[in-house]
């Protein structure tokens, strides 16, 4: 990424496997600063990382220009 413009980090927990994964990003957009982070029109590119750990999984999003 050239230009970082933003970040989200979440976590969620359970044996869902992609509903978990399914339910974090419902609730990023459900939260203001996280939808705003995604939504945001400057955003070009965008890096995502996932980490499952026992029952946990950590998601983020890099975005930029």
């Amino acid at each position: 990424i050239r230009n970082f413009l933003n970040e989200n980090i979440g976590r969620a927990t359970g044996n869902g496997g992609m509903q978990s994964i399914t339910n974090l990003h419902i609730q990023m957009m459900e939260s203001p600063g996280h939808r705003v982070a995604i939504l945001d029109p400057q955003a070009r590119v965008i890096g995502i990382g996932m980490a499952r750990s026992h029952k946990r999984f950590f998601l983020t999003q890099e975005f930029g220009e």
